[in-house]
């Protein structure tokens, strides 16, 4: 399954210019294979693609809304560096993305 980042509104999948790039010359995705869209907020767009020179568009064929509510307790763990200001800021990100836990490993190298 092949899923990629964008925006969707009004039954339609929107990727930016930087992505369709990525499909058409680094993936080298053909016309007519089928595509999903995300738009990080649990709707995904399934479709085929349409490829037109080196833009690519999304033909839509199912949308799908995830409305269940899915808070994950995620648990992180880290061995200690000698430098106390690289754990400090460590701890202070990902507090900011929603850990719960942080596990201080201690390992043989540390």
């Amino acid at each position: 399954m092949k899923l990629f980042f964008g925006e969707i509104s009004n039954g339609k999948a929107i990727i930016n210019d930087e992505e369709q790039q990525h499909i058409v010359k680094v993936l080298r995705m053909k016309d007519g294979e089928e595509i999903h869209v995300t738009d990080g907020k649990g709707n995904v767009v399934s479709g085929k693609l349409l490829i037109e020179g080196k833009k690519a568009n999304i033909e839509v064929s199912e949308i799908k809304t995830n409305t269940l509510d899915f808070n994950p307790k995620l648990h992180i763990a880290i061995a200690p560096t000698k430098n106390i200001d690289r754990i400090e800021f460590f701890v202070e990100k990902v507090v900011e993305m929603g850990i719960c836990e942080i596990t201080i490993l201690q390992t043989e190298k540390n």
